[in-house]
């Protein structure tokens, strides 16, 4: 049977309480962190495998070349299985959420499980992990909770994250929130997924452990604009080369001090410093002209709001371009 591939320890919880899957160390056992887990999550049923690879007596979940040089057949294999033997006890114990705690080498297990199926966790805690590859993570984020700002680039940037992954608009559920409620239900839980801006992105992972799924990078180009009223650009089209050059003097000043410009705007926006300066360093500060390319992808937003029935009619963006000398 799938629950019995593994030597393990099992502990019987309260009934419809939480399954809590623990992995040990190399050289541990299946009774390495029950103490702890009892502490951790009482009520709990707990379970335990032994890993079945010996590395010179000592128990490992997959074996390994090297210090930190991992067999990624052997890993694959099982990590298919460790899944199989999770999924038969979750199958049995029906808990009210499954949680994985993994130490060192069952660290390394379960996040490789975490990657094969992220479905299979609620929650995992990881302590001292080595991943010394690039992780192809599994899942999709069908029939999800997402949240987002109604009509903001972020939404452009969910249709377009949707489409490559092989989804359709319609295969989540999307809820619109604005980005103070979409933190506040991310962090209940009572989303599944948010898509935002920064420097709220950066924030959710320094202080609530997020993890980002996909960025803008290769699917979207993200700029910010100035707007001004036809009829003073009209009137006063030197204002505008004004602006511009007082703009460009103040961005270029600000690039080059980084965490002087994050303490400003961490002051007036109410962001951690830390997060700002992580935010500022990989954003671009030049200011020019709107190019062929920018008005060319803002119609293709345009086009995809008013097909999602997001915007009532079709807009023509060169219409809201300013023209110098115009």
């Amino acid at each position: 049977m799938t629950e019995d591939n593994y030597i393990h320890a099992a502990l019987p919880g309260l009934p419809g309480g939480p399954l809590l899957m623990l992995f040990h160390g190399t050289g541990g056992d299946e009774h390495q962190f029950v103490g702890l887990g009892q502490e951790l999550v009482p009520g709990a049923t707990i379970v335990a495998p032994r890993g079945d690879v010996s590395e010179f007596g000592a128990a490992r979940f997959f074996r390994r070349t090297g210090e930190g040089v991992y067999d990624m057949d052997d890993l694959a294999v099982r990590t298919q299985k460790m899944a199989g033997f999770v999924r038969a006890h979750r199958d049995v114990a029906k808990p009210s959420a499954t949680i994985g705690l993994g130490y060192s080498n069952g660290a390394n297990i379960l996040a490789s499980v975490l990657f094969a199926d992220p479905a299979l966790f609620a929650d995992a805690v990881l302590m001292h992990p080595l991943i010394p590859f690039e992780p192809d993570i599994k899942g999709d984020l069908r029939g999800k909770r997402i949240a987002l700002n109604k009509g903001s680039n972020v939404h452009y940037l969910l249709v377009r994250a949707l489409d490559k992954a092989g989804l359709k608009y319609a295969d989540v559920e999307l809820v619109f929130l604005p980005p103070a409620d979409g933190r506040a239900a991310f962090e209940k839980g009572a989303i599944d997924a948010w898509v935002i801006w920064e420097p709220y992105r950066t924030a959710a992972e320094m202080s609530l452990g997020a993890r980002t799924l996909t960025d803008g990078t290769g699917l979207v180009s993200n700029n910010d604009f100035f707007f001004v009223a036809k009829p003073f650009a009209q009137a006063h089209p030197q204002m505008i080369d004004v602006v511009l050059g007082a703009a460009r003097d103040v961005f270029a000043q600000a690039a080059k001090d980084i965490p002087g410009t994050a303490k400003t705007f961490s002051a007036a926006a109410g962001f951690p410093v830390t997060v700002l300066e992580a935010t500022l360093s990989h954003r671009g500060f030049a200011v020019q002209s709107i190019s062929n390319e920018v008005i060319d992808e803002q119609q293709m937003i345009a086009d995809a709001f008013k097909a999602l029935g997001l915007i009532p009619a079709a807009i023509k963006v060169l219409d809201a371009v300013h023209k110098p000398g115009s």
